[in-house]
């Protein structure tokens, strides 16, 4: 009688523990993703990698369906609209989060900040200072201005710099008194989709 592949056996085990009735599958493969190269149990073996397509569609999946996709297609749908554009992203914005509360952490160096001082921990993320940043992706920094991107920096507590610290970096940039700023990096880095499906 041939045994088993334990590979087999394990992959089977982790979708028996990820697997439930109504529930997506594509969030079990990822959940298995997550524990694979672990041994579940001492002594047991190693939790295989799950199909690499598998992984892909489930992470294509959540890219997709996420607020924050959304909200960049919307942007990018805004662009070389001007300002009706911008109120456009603004509004589309607004009624995402209306029906998909987003919840953003609060930056690490905040929280780690306020638990050295026995400070109440910050509140997560600005959402408006995300928005603001996405815009800048689909409108271009210049039609969301150097006011909101200062706001939008400091909202997700980046090297512990204030709005105004923010706000005279920006406008220094802006005088050429400073280091450019390379405000596509925005648009380059924004096709997170992108990203995951040609990843190998």
């Amino acid at each position: 009688m041939d045994a088993v592949d334990p590979v087999v056996v394990e992959s089977a085990a982790a979708l028996a523990r990820h697997l439930r009735q109504g529930r997506d599958r594509r969030l079990a493969v990822l959940e298995w993703f997550a524990e694979a190269g672990m041994a579940v149990r001492p002594g047991a073996a190693r939790v295989p990698e799950p199909p690499i397509d598998a992984v892909r569609g489930a992470l294509v999946w959540v890219v997709r369906g996420s607020v924050s996709q959304r909200l960049v297609e919307a942007a990018q749908t805004a662009a070389g609209s001007g300002e009706a554009g911008q109120d456009a992203l603004y509004e589309a914005a607004g009624r995402l989060i209306e029906t998909r509360p987003y919840r953003g952490m609060a930056h690490p160096t905040l929280v780690r900040a306020a638990l050295e001082a026995d400070e109440e921990l910050p509140d997560g993320l600005d959402f408006k200072g995300m928005v603001h940043l996405v815009a800048a992706i689909g409108l271009g920094a210049e039609e969301v201005g150097a006011d909101a991107l200062a706001e939008a920096f400091a909202s997700f507590g980046m090297f512990g710099l204030t709005v105004e610290d923010w706000a005279q970096m920006l406008g220094a940039a802006d005088r050429g008194e400073g280091p450019p700023v390379d405000w596509g990096m925005f648009q380059r880095q924004a096709n997170a989709l992108g990203r995951v499906q040609r990843a190998s």
